[in-house]
């Protein structure tokens, strides 16, 4: 037998579970804001005092597990992939996405590096006479 229906038609076809209201989307907003700042506290504290509050790899530990962490809140509170009622077609999905925009990203990463590498590159003696002599001299 069916439930009943609602009038929540997004939680009846499995868009977001039953249960998230405004109070889940704040708690989210907030601990996204936390996470933001907090970085660029520990930043603006550093840079004024002329680099000698904290380390450099102290700054980059923080500014990353602040991102990861800040990934788990979007997930969790504002795409609702983590939890209770959690669809595995939508998490499927999900998974598809980010390898989708991982090849891309590390794609573009690859080709403008070996771009640079290859651009930079000074010419050996012979390549610069061979192209002299393709030119007709200077």
């Amino acid at each position: 037998m069916n439930p009943p229906p609602t009038n929540d038609y997004f939680a009846d076809i499995g868009f977001w579970p039953r249960g998230t209201g405004v109070r889940h989307y704040v708690i989210g907003l907030i601990l996204a804001l936390v996470l933001t700042i907090i970085p660029f506290a520990l930043l603006e504290i550093h840079l004024t005092s002329q680099h000698e509050t904290f380390t450099h790899p102290f700054l980059m530990t923080v500014a990353v597990a602040c991102a990861l962490l800040q990934f788990l809140v979007q997930v969790t509170f504002f795409l609702h992939l983590i939890g209770r009622g959690v669809s595995r077609e939508r998490l499927a999905i999900f998974v598809g996405a980010c390898l989708v925009v991982t090849i891309l990203v590390g794609g573009s990463l690859w080709i403008m590096t070996d771009l640079g590498v290859r651009m930079t590159a000074p010419p050996s003696d012979s390549q610069m006479e061979l192209y002299m002599q393709d030119q007709g001299g200077f």
